[in-house]
This record gives C-alpha cells, structure tokens and sequence, in this order.
C-alpha cells in the first residue's frame, strides 16, 4: 500500500452511475481535474484499473482490467489520492474561503443525493467540473449505501455538474 494515496494502491477513484473504478489514468500530467476538464479525450485510459459494480462495491471482490478505456462523460464522481502536505492545492482548502452549502442530485442515480460546499465563486462561473468539500452522500437503497461506504473520509470530491440533474443552494 502507499502512505501517500489513503491507503490505496491506486492513484485515482472514478465513479459512474454503474461502478467504482480504482486505477491510474495515463497520461495525467498535473491534477486529474484538470484531464476531467479539458481533455480533448473522449476515452480517459485506466491502467492496473480495479472495477467493481456500484451495488456490490462492499462485499464483491474487484475485477482487475490492465488497460481500462472509461468514457469521459461517464464519470459522475472522482477523487485524486495525493499525499496532503505535499499538494500546494488542498494545503489551502481550509483556508478561510466563501462556500456554499449545496445538494447534488444526480439523474442517473436515483434517490441518492450528494452534501457538501462549493466555493462560490466556482458555481458562479458555471464550470462543468467543481470540487465538493465535506461530501457526504444520502438517501436510500443500495447505491446510496454503496457510495457512501466508498467515498467515506475523503477530503473533497470531484463533482461532474454536466451528470447532474441539479445543484441546490442552501440558505446560508
């Protein structure tokens, strides 16, 4: 295992409506919001990737794929497994920074939502990609489960807004 990435022998988590993915997308250079981002890619290439389906993340064992092709715009929720105190970015995000208080509901899993705040100035500027502080997923069944157990006591979240069916703004 590797101190610096939670524990986990991969680098990077993809979520889809369907399955937890745990690999490394190549080429990355830079942050892996950034290939969300901008990357001309329509197919985001996972090695060593360790899938497993969504509804069974927490008792099946995952299937090992050497060379992942994972569609891009499948992607609802991801996280970067990087060693805190050497990423200048998430060194500031305690900083003192305007938030939101928001909801993602997203379409293609129903009656699970998504809690958290957003810097505001990012929602503002409509970006397809934001990054969710203090997430922590509701609601009933098996996917909410599934994805709550997944994304447990990570930092912040990926949030593939273009995937959501909508974002609600809490009263402050």
């Amino acid at each position: 295992m590797d101190e610096g990435n939670g524990g986990y022998a991969r680098n990077h988590l993809l979520i889809t409506s369907q399955h937890v993915v745990r690999g490394t997308v190549v080429p990355c250079p830079g942050r892996l919001s950034d290939v969300l981002r901008r990357s001309a890619r329509r197919w985001l290439p996972v090695e060593d990737a360790e899938i497993t389906p969504l509804v069974s993340v927490a008792q099946a064992s995952p299937r090992t794929i050497p060379g992942l092709r994972l569609s891009r715009s499948s992607v609802l929720l991801a996280h970067e497994y990087v060693a805190l105190g050497g990423d200048r970015h998430q060194r500031t995000r305690d900083q003192e920074v305007p938030s939101l208080a928001v909801t993602v509901v997203f379409e293609p899993l129903p009656g699970v939502t998504l809690h958290g705040r957003l810097r505001e100035k990012k929602l503002e500027k409509e970006e397809q990609l934001l990054v969710l502080f203090e997430a922590e997923i509701a609601g009933m069944g098996e996917d909410a489960r599934a994805l709550a157990a997944t994304v447990s006591g990570l930092p912040y979240l990926l949030v593939n807004l273009e995937r959501a069916e909508s974002v609600i703004v809490s009263p402050t």
